[in-house]
């Protein structure tokens, strides 16, 4: 197995940050549901981070991030590395919101259904529940169920997030080796 040397490469979300196009709004935030040094950022343009990697190989990538209460459409991003769509799955990165039943509470803190005229329970409305995932960049359609593997040459490289739905806050990504056997 190859990743002999290699290490997890983090890039700083606020930091890193090269280029914002004029159509992209990009705000430092701190203290966003617990999380400090974040990137806010809107639902057009795109964005580019610099970075280094210290070994040439394959790597997977976690972007952390936490929605921006909205509209109920899923945060979808297309990503490139150094200027370029690597394959055409990375068109469409989707970041899934988390959701959360809107049960009733009683005094003891126990969760229950509405219930109509006749003692039925009623399904419980749904809304938004924002909190901090990481997601592994991988198919969005799951035709591919496991996580994408990026080529990166030892140097510095760039990746490109750009925005075609939804704002959301990022946190630091993370490319992590992915082991390959020799032939």
């Amino acid at each position: 197995e190859t990743t002999e040397g290699m290490k997890d490469v983090v890039i700083d979300i606020v930091d890193d940050v090269v280029a914002s196009d004029t159509t992209s709004t990009i705000e430092k935030v701190d203290g966003y549901y617990g999380k400090d040094d974040v990137l806010k950022t809107s639902d057009t343009g795109k964005i580019t981070w610099k970075f280094n990697v210290p070994v040439t190989g394959f790597y997977q990538i976690d972007i952390p991030y936490c929605q921006i209460v909205g509209k109920t459409t899923s945060i979808e991003r297309v990503f490139s590395i150094n200027g370029e769509i690597p394959f055409s799955e990375a068109r469409s990165i989707v970041l899934s919101k988390v959701w959360k039943y809107d049960y009733v509470i009683d005094e003891n803190g126990k969760e229950s259904f509405k219930q109509d005229g006749n003692g039925n329970d009623i399904r419980p409305s749904v809304s938004e529940d924002p909190k901090w995932v990481v997601r592994t960049l991988q198919d969005a359609n799951g035709y591919y169920t496991e996580p994408f593997e990026f080529f990166f040459q030892a140097g510095e490289n760039t990746i490109t997030l750009e925005s075609t739905r939804e704002p959301v806050v990022l946190g630091d990504i993370v490319l992590r080796p992915v082991s390959k056997k020799i032939l």
